[in-house]
């Protein structure tokens, strides 16, 4: 009977330890200054400057973010806030707020955009 309550306590003590991992990466991830970027598979932009095949986010002070996404040349300003493990963005043009957009939080070099499950990684900021 020790050996089951033994192997209960332990299995307790592991899942604990677990859920405390998610909660230090999601309340330490610091955002303010970090880039991340998705790229395209298989993409071409044959030279139209007005199509990227890059798409990324910078996180600035005061909650500020900038954003290019869906291939395109302009840079989207938003808010972000972090609530559990996940980002959202709330973004100046009301039209673009129609579907929640953001990110879950993998880890502290991996966000997974909610949208189309896009894996954007921590990247070197230009």
């Amino acid at each position: 009977m020790k050996k089951y309550l033994s192997v209960i306590f332990v299995m307790f003590l592991l899942a604990s330890c677990m859920d405390d991992a998610d909660e230090v990466i999601s309340s330490k991830l610091k955002l303010e200054g970090a880039y991340f970027e998705h790229t395209y598979d298989n993409c071409s932009n044959d030279g139209n400057l007005e199509f990227s095949c890059t798409q990324w986010v910078k996180f600035h002070e005061n909650n500020k973010a900038e954003v290019l996404i869906g291939g395109n040349d302009i840079v989207w300003q938003a808010t972000y806030s972090i609530s559990d493990k996940e980002v959202y963005l709330i973004y100046e043009n009301e039209s673009l707020n129609e579907d929640a957009d953001g990110f879950r939080i993998a880890n502290a070099d991996t966000l997974v955009r909610f949208v189309y499950d896009e894996v954007w990684v921590r990247k070197e900021m230009n």
